[in-house]
């Protein structure tokens, strides 16, 4: 009866152990991933796209901009509307007064009243 007993607790722990080692294993791959995708974004956001956009006709210029040294290198001539196609789904953005002001009044929490 007492080999029975321990053979089920040491069973036991071998499944808490084998449960907790997993649990690890993942853990340390999900950390992997998003160690691997933070870098990744932050080489992206290194690099960006300027299109200057002219008064009249349909022909930008293009230059890129490195954010690590701030220079700025020549582009090309792009058609305005190739180049800015990836603004057609998006929602344009309310930028009236009152949007704004209920922006910068979200920002602050207003707290309960001190003891007098």
């Amino acid at each position: 009866m007492i080999a029975v007993a321990v053979t089920l607790m040491l069973g036991a722990l071998l499944l808490g152990y084998g449960v907790q080692a997993q649990i690890a294993g993942e853990a340390a791959r999900t950390a992997l991933r998003a160690e691997q995708i933070a870098l990744a974004t932050k080489e992206e956001l290194k690099k960006g796209a300027l299109l200057f956009v002219p008064v009249y006709g349909n022909i930008c210029r293009q230059r890129w901009i490195d954010n690590a040294t701030w220079t700025i290198r020549d582009g090309e001539d792009v058609i305005c509307d190739e180049a800015a196609s990836w603004t057609v789904n998006t929602k344009p953005m309310d930028q009236s007064v009152a949007q704004r002001m209920s922006a910068l009044r979200g920002g602050f929490h207003v707290g309960a009243k001190p003891a007098d």
